[in-house]
């Protein structure tokens, strides 16, 4: 709105004084730039005179034209000697050398050509030319020619002589008259440059005095101007919509700094350009019209920015009339964030809404589902008494361990569901063998086939499952729950289980049942939370409607998929598709291999802070002749690297107080011997952010614990220094692939892990580490589980401990519950952890704990 404004004061300005000032103006400028003018030709003439001075100096000049007359008396001189007998002819040829420089030089000197008409200067020269041409032969020859030829000489140079004087005297008159005139031609110069600089002065100040009093005039006529012009600026200015003014084309002649902020365009590009490249209407308007009509308020329009971005817009239109013809004034509001508000408050209170309706689903699901158990357990109890019989106590603690476990199973299922919501579910990769776990569900399972007439089938004629990369214990819950599922639905029927890879290399778990099937309006919810379908055996079958909806979230989490088909009355296939590489060579037994490398001893700086885990490593780093530092903690990594060379570093990565990425961090950054050691990271789990930021810390590898020996060796293969060795037959054979990992029915231990670990440390340092590991993992947990709880600090420390050195022994169930703790307590991505560990958790980890032990020894 400020250039109308301006249009209009500068309207008001054009009167018959401001005419007048203006062609005063136009006058001055004319005379200034003739006075300039002058100034310059004035210029030049002192710089022709200063250049016509400075042709030849006045000093040098007079010297070298009196130097010829006086070589010319000291060459007589010396003529007069050597005719006498008096002089040698070297001195005499000394001093014609001299006499032919001068005059050479004399020659070459800058004469004006005026001079050069002068007979006295004309005339000297031509002798002296003359004199040099006709002795010059002479001084060339022999000293005896010389000698005779003296009086010539002398005779010639007494007639020269005179002939020089005159030419010298002459042309020193010359330069005198010359310079008199110069000077005086200076003089009348600078005079009129004096003259036509003041004259030049004196009119730019007249000028200066007549724009003082034309500016003044010009700002008491433009006040009242300036005031209007302000006022409103202020209110355009303060204004938060935006403000365009288009005129009857369409175009925008004017805008406020709103505006231009919401377009993202400068005021130079957005003028002139058509409005209906910025504003159209609404989506779904049946008014083609960029703008609304005149008088319209507050109508939905749909606003483009120069980046091309579109965003709502609230339009309301005025029209005024002005000189240059009607205009419309168009008020502009961005209603993204009050729509994108309104659009928050709405999925909110959606969300709410149905997590009200998935509360009331899970209360109604287990109230049922749990009153069931608890009736058992209860009814049980008040049937127990001291008096009755071993058989019969037995057979009611068989009934309250199952109704115990059937209720664990609710609860877990629910907990379960509750950290896949918080985004705490955690993979862990590994080795393990497919067609191994497929046999160890089918045979866990057997039992209850058979109490409902059903058979259980393996097809496993596809071994190349048999050793995959991925999360083993993932897998066994999802087909687990699958094969649970089938037998919960199938009464005298057949279970299939297959396993093999599609024509994608993709692996393909597939149970196949001849149930009761689903019916086709079914299909679309049997994944969803809470949902049982209503089938003839519903009364026999219980369950939260949790199971399959938790497998299809870790199907998804693995980066597979989880499929059904189904036929009512012929039965329902669920296949389980997943990206599972394989890994022979990371499973293959270390005596299959034969490596023709061994690796000298290394120095190996180990840190960690379970003392468990330390001596672990330590034994197997010495039992290959390695040399072991041990540090407790960063502090002491730090110290010890400051003191002593290593060869590698074992970093443990979660350690109180300094961490193992700041602690590789700071080592890079001291220098030093071990700037460049590798460090390679030792951890219970690694999430794909996790290895990202130990690369960026300066931390060269991973590796996974339990830590196995073989892949120890393998990484100081690639990072120490080789030596050949001789080819050697390995003194055990090489065991079959598919027996490398064992997976119990529960995955609660890998006893692969174990096994090696109790061969490589020997039976008795072995009970000794367990029994310790025993003792510390009975206090941590009742640590943890005290009243009132540790903070959530300790907690995590504590769950850290304990998850590590359950690594150690291949304890992964254990180890998972305990890493779940951790991340629990620790409050995962949020700045604090939860307020107390929930009680479910704490019964699920003494489960673990009691039957990790169990496994452990018996191995």
């Amino acid at each position: 709105m400020a250039k109308p404004v301006r249009r209009r004061a500068g309207r008001l300005m054009q009167s018959p004084v401001v005419r007048l000032r203006q062609w005063l103006v136009r006058l001055a400028l004319v005379v200034l730039l003739g006075a300039v003018l002058m100034l310059l030709l004035l210029a030049r003439d002192v710089r022709d005179e200063i250049q016509n001075l400075a042709r030849a100096s006045s000093a040098n000049a007079q010297w070298s034209l009196s130097q010829p007359d006086m070589e010319l008396l000291q060459l007589i001189q010396s003529a007069q000697s050597v005719r006498f007998g008096e002089g040698s002819t070297a001195e005499f040829r000394r001093r014609y050398d001299i006499f032919y420089s001068r005059i050479r030089l004399m020659e070459v000197m800058p004469f004006y050509p005026e001079d050069l008409d002068l007979p006295e200067i004309r005339g000297g020269i031509e002798a002296a030319r003359a004199f040099l041409s006709r002795t010059e032969a002479l001084f060339d020859g022999s000293d005896a020619a010389l000698s005779e030829a003296a009086p010539n000489v002398l005779a010639a140079a007494e007639k020269l002589r005179p002939l020089l004087r005159d030419l010298t005297l002459r042309s020193l008159q010359q330069r005198t008259i010359r310079g008199d005139a110069q000077r005086e031609a200076l003089r009348v110069t600078l005079v009129r440059l004096i003259s036509s600089s003041a004259a030049l002065l004196l009119a730019l100040l007249l000028v200066v005095l007549a724009l003082v009093r034309m500016v003044r005039q010009a700002q008491l006529q433009n006040r009242r101007v300036r005031a209007a012009h302000a006022r409103v600026r202020a209110i355009i200015t303060a204004s938060q919509d935006a403000i365009l003014v288009v005129d009857t084309t369409g175009r925008i002649v004017d805008s406020n700094d709103a505006a231009l902020q919401l377009f993202g365009l400068p005021a130079a590009e957005l003028e002139d350009l058509p409005v209906s490249r910025f504003l159209g209407p609404e989506e779904g308007s049946s008014d083609p019209a960029a703008l609304p009509r005149p008088g319209a308020r507050l109508v939905r329009v749909r606003g483009r920015r120069g980046t091309g971005s579109s965003f709502p817009a609230e339009c309301s239109l005025t029209a005024i009339e002005s000189d240059a013809g009607p205009l419309r004034i168009c008020f502009l509001r961005d209603i993204s964030d009050r729509l994108a508000t309104e659009a928050a408050l709405v999925e909110t209170r959606d969300r709410a809404l149905a997590g009200e309706k998935a509360k009331d689903e899970l209360l109604a699901v287990m109230s049922h589902e749990m009153r069931t158990p608890l009736n058992g357990i209860l009814g049980t109890l008040e049937l127990i008494d001291d008096e009755l019989p071993p058989a019969q106590r037995r057979q009611y603690d068989r009934v309250i361990r199952k109704s115990a476990e059937q209720l664990l199973g609710h609860v877990n299922d629910v907990l379960e569901i509750a950290r896949m919501d918080a985004f705490r579910t955690q993979l862990r990769c590994a080795p393990f063998d497919a067609c191994a776990l497929m046999r160890d569900i089918a045979h866990a399972q057997q039992g209850v086939a058979a109490r409902d007439g059903n058979r259980l089938a393996l097809d496993l004629r596809d071994d190349s499952l048999a050793l995959v990369m991925g999360d083993g214990n993932r897998v066994h819950q999802v087909l687990l729950n699958l094969v649970s599922n089938a037998l919960k639905f199938t009464r005298d029927g057949q279970i299939t289980l297959k396993a093999c890879r599609d024509t994608e290399g993709l692996a393909v778990f597939e149970v196949r049942d001849s149930g009761i099937g689903i019916a086709p309006e079914d299909m679309s919810r049997i994944f969803d939370e809470f949902v049982t379908l209503n089938t003839e055996y519903n009364r026999r079958t219980q369950g939260t409607g949790l199971g399959l909806a938790i497998s299809r979230r870790l199907a998804t989490l693995m980066d597979g998929r989880l499929e059904a088909e189904s036929v009512p009355g012929l039965g329902s296939v669920f296949r389980l598709i997943l990206p599972l590489p394989p890994a022979v060579q990371a499973l293959a037994a270390p005596a299959a291999k034969i490596d023709s490398y061994q690796v000298r001893p290394l120095s190996v700086l180990v840190v960690e802070d379970n003392p468990i885990n330390r001596f672990v490593v330590r034994s197997m780093l010495e039992a290959d002749g390695h040399s072991v530092t041990e540090a407790e903690t960063g502090y002491e990594a730090l110290r010890l690297c400051g003191l002593e060379s290593f060869d590698l570093i074992l970093m443990d990565i979660s350690m109180p107080g300094l961490d193992g990425v700041e602690t590789t961090c700071r080592i890079r950054r001291a220098g030093g011997a071990n700037a460049t050691t590798p460090v390679v990271a030792l951890t219970a789990h690694a999430r794909p952010e996790d290895l990202r930021r130990f690369a960026d810390s300066g931390i060269a590898r991973s590796l996974t614990k339990p830590l196995r020996r073989q892949a120890l060796r393998n990484l100081l293969r690639d990072y120490g220094p080789r030596t050949k060795a001789p080819a050697r037959v390995p003194d055990l054979p090489a065991a079959p692939a598919k027996a490398a990992v064992a997976l119990t029915a529960r995955a609660l231990i890998e006893e692969a892990t174990a096994r090696e670990m109790a061969a490589a440390l020997g039976k008795d340092v072995y009970d000794g580490l367990r029994a310790r590991f025993e003792a510390e993992l009975n206090t941590g947990l009742e640590l943890i589980s005290s009243e009132p709880q540790p903070p959530g600090p300790e907690i995590a420390s504590t769950a850290h401990k304990l998850a590590g050195a359950a690594a150690v022994f291949g304890l992964t169930a254990l180890c998972e519950a305990l890493v779940a703790l951790e991340d629990l307590t620790r409050g995962g991505d949020s700045e604090t952890g939860p307020d107390e560990v929930p009680t479910p958790l704490l019964r699920e980890l003494g489960r673990l704990r009691t039957d990790s032990l169990r496994a452990l020894h018996a191995l």
